[in-house]
């Protein structure tokens, strides 16, 4: 755009000095002697006015044609701006979809190794053993997946909101640090899980249920990166 306003300056000084140039030169013209006649004077004026109207005229066209160049410039880099957003915020989308299943997987999986602990600890209770500890670490682990099951919720509105933003690059940015923030709630769910395991094979004298104690929550963190372009 820069370029293109340069070459307006230039034209607009080319043109006028073009003209400096014509008018310098009817000036310049040398003074007639006596003897020529006083009918021929007054031509010079004419002549000049049509000197000036056709420069004027040539003015305007190449500053219409100008104008034309650089409004198509323009939108020409708006429709780029507008197809690398869309395309940003495709792959937004295509990222939390993704994210966003294996997180209601990874809820479901730790709600259902919890109802097998709490069968367990049920089990022990009614057999006479003490579970009282057990229990209450099950009991943080239901409350901690409680909360992350609400907190899947308020990131999905909110990936759902980033996808209308004017700033997709940095909407991107936004829902991975929001899939690491769940990550690390749904981490800890699974650690009070685990020791629940560990306090309940102490409790019952016998092996824990065989479960997986390794971490059960690991979405890709690292989706194809966005075109590299300005889109503010």
């Amino acid at each position: 755009m820069k370029n293109i306003k340069y070459l307006i300056l230039i034209a607009v000084f080319s043109l006028f000095f073009v003209g400096y140039l014509a008018i310098a030169d009817e000036n310049s013209t040398p003074t007639p002697s006596p003897s020529v006649s006083a009918s021929v004077r007054p031509s010079k004026t004419p002549k000049l006015e049509r000197k000036l109207e056709k420069l004027e005229e040539k003015f305007q066209e190449k500053k219409d044609r100008l104008e034309t160049r650089l409004a198509s410039a323009s939108q020409r880099l708006q429709d780029k701006k507008q197809r690398l957003e869309d395309k940003a915020k495709r792959r937004i989308s295509a990222f939390w979809k993704h994210a966003f299943e294996r997180f209601q997987a990874a809820i479901r999986r730790e709600a259902k190794l919890i109802d097998r602990i709490q069968s367990r600890i049920t089990k022990l209770s009614q057999a006479g053993k003490d579970v009282t500890v057990a229990q209450n670490q099950l009991n943080d682990a239901k409350t901690k997946l409680a909360v992350a099951e609400v907190k899947l919720k308020e990131l999905d509105t909110k990936a759902k909101e980033a996808l209308n933003s004017d700033t997709p690059k940095e909407s991107l940015k936004k829902v991975i640090n929001m899939t690491h923030e769940f990550k690390r709630m749904m981490q800890d769910v699974h650690q009070a899980i685990v020791k629940t395991l560990r306090i309940l094979k102490g409790a019952s004298g016998s092996p824990k249920p065989s479960v997986s104690v390794s971490p059960t929550v690991s979405p890709s963190q690292n989706p194809t990166p966005l075109p590299s372009a300005t889109t503010n």
